[in-house]
C-alpha cells in the first residue's frame, strides 16, 4: 500500500474551509486507486500537517486487514511509529488473522519546543461524547478532570457527506448546545465512508480508534491531547476499536491520545447527562438514520430511552421518541454479542436498585428471547444458501427483524 500526493489545499465543499488529502493506493490490483481527505474550517489550514503521522494512524488497520506493506513518503514521528508496532502486536492477540505488517517510512526525532497545545475531545453528540464534555468542564467535575478547548464534530462517520443539510441540522444543534461550556466547536469533514477503507478496516473491532486519532494528528500542531470518549468500562473490557489499550498507543510526542471516561458505566454517564438541559435536548445516539436523527427502533436508542425512562428524564429528551416505549417491545431487544447484554444489565441493575421489577423481567425476557432469535437468524441465512428454500429466507429474516429490535 502505497500513499502518495499528500498535500493540502483549498476545500472544493466551501471556499472557507481547507483540505488535507491523500492518493492510496493498494498492492492488490483489483483494488482502485483512492483519495483520502480532510477538511477542516480555513482558519485551521496552518494546522495541518505536512508530516505523515495522521497517514499512519489512519491506514495502519486497513493495511493490516488487506495484510500489505504501508508505505508513507513523509516522515513518521518515533514515538508513533513505536507505537503502531505494539498497536499491531495488540491485533494480532486479539485476531490472530490481522499479522503485524512491515511501515515503509523515514523515522524522524522530534524534540519538544516546551509549548503546550490545546486538548480536544471528540464529540458526536452522543452519550460517551456529553459525559467526557461534562466530566471535564461541566459543573460537576470529577478528579483529575481535564479542560477542554475544543471539541471535534465529524461530518462524514454517522452523517454521510452527500448529506450536507443534515450535518448541518446536527452541528448548528450541538454548537448551541455546548456553547455554555467554554468549548470553541470545530467541525470536520471526511470522506472515508465512500472509500474501501470503510468497508475492510472494520470499524467497530478494529479502526475508529485509529480513525479518531487521525484527526488531531492531521491537526498535531494544534492539539497536544485528544480526549476519545469511552465505549465500555474497565470491567467491561473485550477487543474493541476504541480501547483504554490501544488508544494511547495512537499517541505522537506532540499529541497524547487520552482514553477517557472508562471508570464510568453506560448508565452511570446517563445519569449524569440527565442533569444537562442542553445535553437531553440535543442528544444522538442513533447512526442507522444517516441523518441528525434517532430512530428510537435500533437497540442503542431503546437501551437509551429504558435508561432515560427509569431516571426520570425520557420526557425531557425530545430527539427520542419516549411516547413510543413500553416494555413489551423492550422486551424484544436482540442482544447478538457480549458487549451488548452487558450494557443492557446495566439497565437491568439500575431497575432493581429502583424496585422497578417490571423493567428488569422485560430485561430478562430479552435476554432469553435473544438466544433463539439469534439462532432464527443463523437459519434464515442457511436457507438463503440452499436450492428452492433460498426463497423462504428473505421473508422470514423480515418478520425477525419486524418483530423484534435486531438492529445493533
Amino acid at each position: 500500500m502505497y500513499v502518495t500526493n499528500i498535500k493540502v489545499l483549498a476545500s472544493p465543499i466551501a471556499e472557507d474551509r481547507s483540505r488535507l488529502q491523500a492518493e492510496v493506493a493498494c498492492d492488490d490490483p483489483s483494488l482502485p486507486r483512492e483519495v483520502y481527505w480532510f477538511d477542516v474550517p480555513g482558519t485551521h489550514a496552518k494546522d495541518l500537517t505536512a508530516s505523515g503521522n495522521p497517514w499512519l494512524a489512519l491506514l495502519l488497520p486497513l493495511a493490516v486487514s488487506l495484510g500489505e506493506t504501508l508505505r508513507i513518503p513523509r516522515p513518521i514521528e518515533s514515538e508513533l511509529y513505536a507505537n503502531a508496532h505494539e498497536l499491531m502486536r495488540v491485533w494480532h492477540c486479539w485476531y490472530p488473522h490481522l499479522r503485524p505488517v512491515t511501515i515503509e517510512a523515514d523515522v524522524s526525532q522530534v524534540r519538544s519546543n516546551g509549548n503546550e497545545g490545546l486538548t480536544a475531545s471528540m464529540f458526536s453528540g452522543g452519550v460517551d461524547a456529553w459525559f467526557t464534555l461534562l466530566s471535564n468542564n461541566g459543573a460537576d467535575l470529577h478528579p483529575g478532570a481535564r479542560k477542554i478547548d475544543e471539541v471535534l464534530c465529524v461530518w462524514g462517520f454517522d452523517i454521510g457527506v452527500d448529506r450536507p443539510n443534515q450535518f448541518r441540522s446536527m452541528r448548528d444543534t450541538l454548537a448551541d448546545a455546548t456553547s455554555g461550556l467554554g468549548v470553541k466547536f470545530i467541525d470536520v469533514a471526511t470522506n472515508l465512508r465512500q472509500t474501501q477503507w470503510w468497508n475492510r478496516s472494520n470499524w467497530g473491532h478494529v479502526a475508529h480508534g485509529s480513525c479518531l486519532a487521525s484527526i488531531a494528528l492531521a491537526m498535531e500542531g494544534r492539539y497536544s491531547r485528544l480526549l476519545i470518549p469511552s465505549s465500555h468500562r474497565y470491567d467491561d473490557l473485550s477487543p474493541w476499536g476504541s480501547h483504554p489499550l490501544t488508544d494511547p498507543l495512537l499517541s505522537s510526542h506532540a499529541t497524547r491520545i487520552v482514553h477517557d471516561g472508562a471508570g464510568f458505566s453506560r448508565v452511570e454517564k446517563t445519569v449524569a447527562i440527565a442533569k444537562s438541559d442542553a445535553a437531553l435536548k440535543s442528544l444522538q445516539v442513533c447512526w442507522y438514520a444517516n441523518g441528525y436523527a434517532n430512530c428510537g427502533a435500533c437497540v442503542k436508542c431503546y437501551r437509551t430511552m429504558a435508561t432515560l425512562h427509569l431516571l426520570g428524564a425520557l420526557d425531557e429528551c425530545p430527539r427520542l421518541p419516549g411516547a413510543d416505549f413500553n416494555l413489551a417491545r423492550l422486551a424484544r431487544i436482540y442482544s447478538e454479542r457480549e458487549s451488548q447484554r452487558v450494557l443492557l444489565r446495566e439497565v437491568r441493575d439500575l431497575a432493581v436498585e429502583q424496585q422497578r421489577f417490571d423493567v428488569a423481567k422485560a430485561i430478562d425476557r430479552s435476554f432469553l428471547n435473544s438466544r433463539w432469535i439469534g439462532k432464527a437468524l443463523w437459519f434464515t441465512e442457511s436457507l438463503s444458501k440452499l436450492p428452492l428454500l433460498w426463497r423462504l429466507s428473505a421473508p422470514l429474516k423480515w418478520r425477525l427483524h419486524e418483530r423484534y429490535i435486531t438492529k445493533g
